[in-house]
């Protein structure tokens, strides 16, 4: 529902409504507690490679939208392999 009204609110700019669809869909498969270790991982992965991307051409040369489509899917696998882990690491399971 939070990525549902982050797209209605932005009208589609900032996030569209297939990676709303995508995220619901991967946190079916991950479950309920790993569903929020790859919100994270999604959250995160995507930041990196965005920061790398801006130190890398520059801010003022970047004129493309990225997809985070890619990086759904890659938070829901890390949340899969490691999710577990982390939320016993984090303490975020003790507030789930």
């Amino acid at each position: 529902a939070f990525f549902f009204v982050l797209w209605l609110y932005s009208k589609g700019r900032w996030m569209g409504l297939g990676d709303a669809k995508l995220i619901l869909a991967s946190s079916l498969l991950v479950g309920y507690p790993l569903s929020i270790a790859a919100f994270l991982f999604s959250f995160w992965t995507g930041g990196i490679i965005g920061i790398g991307l801006i130190l890398l051409h520059g801010r003022n040369k970047i004129k493309y939208l990225i997809p985070f489509g890619p990086f759904i899917l890659l938070g829901s696998l890390l949340a899969y392999i490691f999710g577990g882990s982390f939320l016993i690491w984090s303490g975020l399971i003790y507030l789930l």
